[in-house]
């Protein structure tokens, strides 16, 4: 690890003069931390891409993340209109295409989807695991699945894209133990990182804190998202909206002291799954972007 030097032995050396110490050092390790939000757009289910533009820069950002069906529909809806237009709707309100999430699989290709996202300026793309294969250990499922995504790998290393792979239920990568093996077989392919969803993990602190630490630069990409919980006599929506920061039982202190050691940079999604896919989390936009700005602010207050 690059050696960062304290304020106190900064100063020192710095009167002493013997020794040059780089301002730039000094800086990073006293710059502030902060969160990199970026916008899911299923967090709106299948509004139009436009309403959802409009309101972007009120949730503390100017990035979105690029859903579709089942989820949500705006790929498709960025599809219908053409690129050009999806171009000039992104100008007029502001707002970049930092990443993409990319599960689709059948009408989106993920290789046409890592050339899409860096033609908007964009630095990610998100999309699935490796299951579990017949008969294999789980690092004989990791190093096929790896195997299998060769020129997607490829093409994203040369086009400076990252592929976040996220650790999702019945999955190699939902366990801890599988997620480190996950890992560790990242580490020969730069554009090959984590998408850290603690929601499929064990529900507790100091694990999530210890697996951030663990994927260290390869994480790349943060969800801000938590097992459903409250109590059975909870409003099914007001129950799944515990699977937002601040509104369930995790408490995310660790979590955020953990991306702040390994100095995270990548983005940061307020995330939760509404049932059935598709739908607002909220019963109408405006109580929507009030609702993740909550966790938001529950967010920040933990920096």
């Amino acid at each position: 690890m690059k050696y960062l030097p304290s304020r106190r032995d900064f100063l020192r050396l710095l009167t002493a003069g013997t020794v040059a110490v780089p301002l730039t050092a000094f800086a990073a390790e006293t710059a502030p931390f902060k969160f990199r939000y970026v916008v899911a757009t299923n967090q709106f289910g299948k509004e139009k891409l436009e309403t959802i533009l409009s309101v972007v820069k009120q949730l503390g950002t100017e990035t979105i993340d690029l859903w579709g069906e089942h989820w949500a529909n705006q790929r498709e809806q960025v599809a219908e209109m053409g690129e050009d237009a999806f171009r000039k709707l992104l100008d007029r309100y502001g707002v970049k295409l930092g990443c993409i999430t990319a599960f689709q699989g059948k009408t989106f290709k993920l290789a046409d989807e890592i050339r899409f996202v860096k033609r908007f300026g964009g630095d990610t793309v998100i999309t699935g695991s490796p299951g579990f294969g017949k008969d294999e250990s789980p690092e004989t499922s990791i190093a096929k699945w790896i195997e299998s995504r060769k020129a997607e790998l490829d093409l994203a290393a040369e086009l400076g894209v990252k592929i976040a792979s996220e650790n999702h239920l019945r999955q190699v990568t939902e366990t801890p133990e599988g997620l480190k093996l996950f890992v560790d077989a990242t580490k020969q392919h730069p554009s090959l990182g984590i998408a850290l969803a603690p929601r499929h993990l064990p529900q507790d602190e100091k694990i999530l804190a210890e697996l951030i630490r663990y994927c260290g630069p390869k994480l790349f990409f943060f969800y801000a998202w938590q097992s459903t919980g409250g109590t059975p006599e909870m409003e099914k929506d007001e129950r799944e909206r515990t699977q937002l920061p601040g509104r369930g039982k995790l408490d995310f202190k660790p979590l955020v002291d953990a991306l702040k050691s390994i100095h995270f940079e990548g983005f940061t999604e307020i995330f939760m799954h509404p049932s059935p896919r598709g739908r607002l989390i909220h019963d109408t936009v405006e109580k929507t972007v009030e609702e993740l700005n909550a966790s938001r602010s529950y967010l920040d207050s933990l920096r």
